[in-house]
């Protein structure tokens, strides 16, 4: 091959050129205390400054942030001391560090006491891998039933006690 007609390039091509070797940032963005900086003739510059002014989407929303923390630092700890034993093994060896939700979690059902069971980690781990033998003991909702809230006096308070603290009312 040939390199006959080639010129040589007087300098290295703009894109490669970065501070470090001399080069001139042309447009700079700060986001989240970090500065992004493109260059001249960087074929990517519309993308990474595009990608450093977009902001990540929530994990969860307010509202839902909001029932989260109401549920870890209120109802979990006031269910778990009033139930300290595990019900799957109902003994001093196992007490209860978690709840398990016998009918969901969607909606009033992640506050409603009256469809929890404190259980030990061993304890879940049976529940979630026997349901036959779970829903015989009592410890999961009859079938058809998941998710679904009774409509009753109990339900709606839960429902008003859920639009107060989404609000920012905490009781």
């Amino acid at each position: 091959m040939s390199l006959r007609g080639y010129k040589r390039k007087s300098a290295p091509a703009p894109w490669a050129t970065e501070p470090a070797l001399g080069g001139k940032p042309v447009t700079s963005v700060l986001r989240d205390g970090v500065l992004y900086e493109t260059y001249i003739g960087d074929p990517l510059a519309k993308f990474k400054l595009a990608a450093a002014r977009r902001s990540r989407p929530r994990r969860r929303s307010r509202r839902m942030s909001r029932l989260m923390a109401y549920y870890n630092e209120v109802v979990k700890p006031e269910y778990l001391e009033a139930n300290p034993l595990c019900a799957v093994h109902y003994d001093h060896h196992h007490p209860a560090d978690q709840i398990h939700h016998t009918h969901g979690k969607a909606g009033t059902l992640m506050l409603d006491k009256r469809f929890f069971k404190g259980v030990c980690a061993g304890g879940h781990a049976f529940i979630q891998d026997e349901p036959a033998a779970a829903r015989r003991a009592g410890l999961l909702c009859p079938r058809g039933q998941w998710n679904h809230a009774p409509e009753d006096a109990e339900t709606r308070r839960l429902r008003a006690l859920m639009r107060d603290i989404a609000n920012g009312h905490r009781p």
